[in-house]
């Protein structure tokens, strides 16, 4: 087995990046830019354990291949565009097996909050497109600007300005509808 240099079955930020052939660069990449990654892909997974795993797989991917991701003008841009196709895969190998409702109520009966704010918001993600997700998250959860998203999913910064903002109204009218039905 071919030994990548990342313990995939304990990945944590304040943890030490195993193996030997791992090079500090790429220790000192994982460690400011895993949370970022993990917060994106959770929100476009809609659940904090899929975006780990996607997060995970891909920081594998970026350390295999790290002597062409570091040569890259922005290596987090790479592994977040290599994440958020992970997400997307993952949540359309979800509905393509008709299990989103169950994994989403799952999802809710396993994981309460102190904060009831917190599970409405999660609601209200899980009620809008993987995609409008992928750019709320992009942009409220990792501070990014048009621009950058723009070059993280490969488009148009004015395309992102208005998906985003049809996102911003999806997520208002499913924020609503849960208020309306709580």
């Amino acid at each position: 087995m071919e030994k990548v240099g990342i313990n995939v079955s304990d990945i944590n930020p304040d943890v030490s990046v195993v193996g030997t052939e791992t090079p500090p660069a790429f220790e000192q990449f994982f460690r400011a830019e895993y949370s970022s990654i993990v917060a994106i892909a959770s929100a476009v997974c809609g659940s904090f354990g899929g975006g780990e795993d996607v997060a995970q797989e891909a920081m594998v991917r970026a350390s295999r291949n790290w002597q062409s991701v570091a040569a890259l003008d922005r290596p987090g841009a790479w592994v977040r565009r290599v994440a958020i196709n992970l997400a997307l895969n993952r949540v359309r190998d979800v509905r393509r097996h008709h299990q989103v409702i169950e994994l989403a109520h799952r999802a809710q009966q396993d994981t309460p909050t102190d904060h009831p704010e917190d599970d409405k918001l999660w609601r209200a993600l899980a009620a809008v497109s993987p995609e409008q997700r992928t750019l709320l998250a992009l942009v409220e959860l990792d501070g990014y600007q048009p621009r950058e998203v723009a070059e993280v999913l490969q488009c148009r910064p004015g395309a992102i300005r208005v998906r985003l903002h049809r996102a911003r109204v999806a997520l208002r009218a499913a924020c609503e509808q849960i208020e309306e039905n709580s």
